[in-house]
Order: C-alpha cells, then sequence, then structure tokens
C-alpha cells in the first residue's frame, strides 16, 4: 500500500486446482457449483431441517447437521472427504440455511394450473426401417454424452440429480467432448480401429519430422531462403500440433472406455434394483388394498 501495489484485501484462503479455476471460467459445472444447486433445490422443497436433510439424501449426499458441531458439511458419493457448507459460499452457512428455510413455509404460492395443450412434431426424411442404430465405441461415448447432458446441445440438465459416478466426469466434458467429436469424425467403433488410426498418425509424424529435418538441412546450406519452403514448415509444425492432439485423445479414449461401461453398468444395475423395489412395493400395497375390500364385504 505505501508503494502503490495491489493488496489482498480479503484473501480465500486455499488456492484453487487449475482444472477446477478453468471450468468456473468457461462456465462448465464442478463438484461445488453441483453441490450449490442441490442445497438450493433441496431448500426449496423443504419446511424443516429434516426435510431439507431427507432432500440431500435423495440427491446422493451425505450431510451431518449436529448442532453440537460448529460447521455443518456435505459429502457426496465418491468424495474423498466431506466439505464444509460455508465454503461454498455466504448463502450456505448454519444460520442462512435454517434462515431460508424458516422463509420457505411462508412463501408457499398456488397457482392454477393451466394445459396449453402445445405439441410439438418433427419430421424425419427416409425410412425408420433403414435407420441404423450407432454401437461400439461411438455408441457408447454418444450414450455417455447424453448422460452427462453434453448431447443434445440447449439441453438443460439438472446436475445435482445426476448419478454420483456422473457427477465425477463433470469435469471432464471437454475431453470427453473432444474423444466423441473424434470417434464420430473417423467412423472408430472398435479398439482394433483405434489402435489402427493411432498408428497411422504416428507414421505421419515420423513422415512429416523426417520432411522437417530435410528442410531446416537445406536452409542451413542455402543462403536464399524460399518463401514456398517456409510455408512448408508451419503447414508441418501445424499438421504436427494437430496428430500430437490426436494421439493424445487416442489414449484418453483406450483409457476411458472401459471406466465409461464400469459406470453405465454400476448405474444400469441401481436403477434395475429401484425399479424392481417400486413394483414389489406396488404388488403389496395393490394386495392389502384387495384383502381390505374383501374383508369388508
Amino acid at each position: 500500500m505505501e508503494y502503490g501495489l495491489s493488496v489482498v484485501i480479503n484473501p480465500e484462503g486455499r488456492k484453487k486446482s487449475y482444472a477446477l479455476y478453468q471450468a468456473e471460467k468457461n462456465g462448465l459445472p464442478t463438484r461445488d457449483s453441483v453441490a450449490r444447486k442441490a442445497i438450493d433445490e433441496a431448500i426449496a422443497i423443504s419446511y424443516t431441517l429434516k426435510d431439507f436433510h431427507k432432500a440431500l439424501l435423495d440427491m446422493g449426499y451425505i450431510c451431518c447437521f449436529d448442532s453440537k458441531r460448529k460447521y455443518w458439511t456435505i459429502q457426496g458419493k465418491g468424495w474423498q472427504r466431506p466439505k464444509r457448507l460455508y465454503r461454498l459460499g455466504d448463502d450456505y452457512t448454519n444460520e442462512k440455511i435454517l434462515e431460508r428455510l424458516k422463509q420457505n413455509s411462508y412463501s408457499v404460492k398456488f397457482s392454477k394450473f393451466e394445459d396449453k395443450g402445445e405439441k410439438r412434431t418433427f419430421q424425419v426424411k427416409g425410412m425408420k426401417n433403414r435407420l441404423k442404430k450407432i454401437g461400439g465405441l461411438r455408441g457408447l461415448y454418444l450414450y455417455y454424452c447424453f448422460c452427462l447432458g453434453i448431447l443434445p446441445k440447449k439441453r438443460k440438465v439438472n446436475y445435482a440429480r445426476l448419478h454420483y459416478l456422473l457427477k465425477d466426469d463433470l469435469l471432464k466434458m471437454d475431453a470427453i467432448t473432444k474423444e466423441t467429436r473424434l470417434l464420430c469424425r473417423q467412423g472408430i467403433d472398435t479398439k482394433e480401429q483405434l489402435f489402427s488410426y493411432r498408428k497411422t498418425l504416428l507414421d505421419e509424424k515420423e513422415i512429416l519430422l523426417s520432411e522437417r529435418k530435410d528442410i531446416y538441412t537445406m536452409l542451413r546450406k542455402s543462403k536464399d531462403k524460399s518463401k514456398k519452403e517456409k510455408e512448408r514448415l508451419s503447414d508441418i509444425t501445424k499438421r504436427l500440433k494437430e496428430i500430437k492432439e490426436e494421439v493424445r485423445l487416442c489414449r484418453g479414449i483406450e483409457k476411458r472406455s472401459d471406466s465409461i461401461k464400469e459406470n453405465l453398468k454400476v448405474i444400469h444395475e441401481e436403477q434395475r434394483g429401484k425399479e424392481q423395489k417400486e413394483h414389489e412395493h406396488r404388488r403389496r400395497c395393490s394386495r392389502a388394498n384387495r384383502s381390505d375390500e374383501s374383508g369388508r364385504i
């Protein structure tokens, strides 16, 4: 301050990771932003702290709202440690949450439901029996992008309601999108095709490196540097950069595809278990209702 330099008045404490900083800068969902959205949604449908706790449990969060503890915490599935709520912002302290819950009961408004009856129709060219189902790596990545909310574009997704395994990949949405585009652009469906394409890239890289080396040698020996050779060097450098990026994406697909399959398998098994429980509950309720009616008769 004495020398007119900028001074941090209210330091935030711990520094954010670079991945978290980039995600917030680009407007991508992060673990903290998803947790804030889940808390806001839980408060909107709750009137007591018990309702609030149950709503967060349904979203897959473990919470501790013990009155003896100074700071309340929240922990999503897959997190290594719980996070104190006040670190999410000023609206998420213990006192502020209780205040929001108290005000919520007085802000309930009822409005008449009106069915506008608007129907949207879409016309698709071609025959339905000629449509081909996309499978393999392309189908896997496209379906995973749909689950994450990347596809279709401009689709509104409630990230707070996502499965905890999908929430862990929200910070990797940019990489997953690039890998999906590569698979669709090159029509890659199997790992054999992926390895073949990566080998083609590496072979092209060796050829370009050799050509660039020859051009550098020729330019050092000759005094006259032609414009054509400089443009060729620029094109080679640009293409080498593209090859390096695509090789990196190929390696990412090779590693990530197995984890995506495992995540989807776990999600489908959990959904199937929930559906079976709901079906069993409805069956028991219908049986109990029938027995009550027969007893009354």
